[in-house]
């Protein structure tokens, strides 16, 4: 079953270099596809109402692997992590919106 999980309206970034022609993500069996492949890569998502980024995260053949970012619409960071093959690893920390750390977690 198709889930869409990422429509990207704006501008869609890989490996930091925008792509000029935005393609939506979709998700099957916890892998993440383009309309083409696998995804690989890094998808970066926006508040739709500022111009501010909400998540940034890296893919490697449709799975999160690498780095992980949120951010809350101020523009304070909410997460840092580590993603391997679609599982939390190492460590994460968890900010408040004034920036203050208020969990850390350490991932197997």
């Amino acid at each position: 079953m198709r889930k869409l999980i990422y429509l990207i309206p704006l501008t869609f970034f890989a490996c930091s270099e925008p792509n000029s022609s935005a393609d939506a993500l979709y998700s099957t069996d916890s892998l993440v596809k383009s309309s083409k492949n696998l995804f690989t890569g890094v998808n970066t998502q926006y508040y739709q109402d500022v111009n501010q980024v909400k998540v940034k995260e890296e893919f490697q053949d449709g799975k999160k692997s690498g780095t992980y970012k949120s951010w809350f619409k101020n523009g304070q960071l909410k997460t840092i992590g580590n993603f391997k093959n679609n599982k939390r690893v190492g460590a994460w920390k968890f900010f408040n919106e004034k920036g203050d750390l208020t969990y850390a977690y350490v991932y197997g």
